[in-house]
């Protein structure tokens, strides 16, 4: 198989942050020991054509931040972002999709629109 989302996740929180949950769907590099230091950023890769959802938190708790997307084979690429989040504009056609998210800023984008933030939105973790 070959790429299908492309997830990249920059952190500029002033703290490392680390991966802290994955559900549904998984991403080939990302799992619940992966860090970002502060001023870096981090690419992880899926060859899922279903949702995968993961979340990102502070070293000390403070800033948790949930992210979901997609890339299905019949229907619109979908992405999401908790509160500052930093989602930023995707492409809702084609294979590949690079989702990318800065932590700390506000959403540009939602689960519906790919170029404007309406707050639309599925459960986290909601797999169908």
């Amino acid at each position: 198989m070959s790429t299908r989302v492309t997830l990249i996740v920059e952190n500029s929180t002033g703290q490392t942050v680390k991966c802290t949950d994955t559900r549904c769907a998984s991403f080939d590099n990302l799992n619940s020991t992966t860090t970002i230091p502060d001023g870096e950023k981090g690419t992880y890769t899926s060859e899922s054509s279903d949702r995968l959802f993961c979340t990102f938190e502070q070293e000390d708790g403070n800033g948790v931040w949930e992210m979901g997307m997609t890339c299905p084979k019949s229907s619109h690429n979908s992405a999401q972002g908790s509160a500052q989040a930093g989602l930023q504009t995707y492409d809702q056609e084609g294979t590949p999709v690079t989702f990318t998210y800065k932590l700390g800023e506000e959403n540009e984008a939602d689960w519906d629109h790919g170029n404007k933030n309406d707050g639309d939105h599925v459960a986290y973790g909601d797999c169908s």
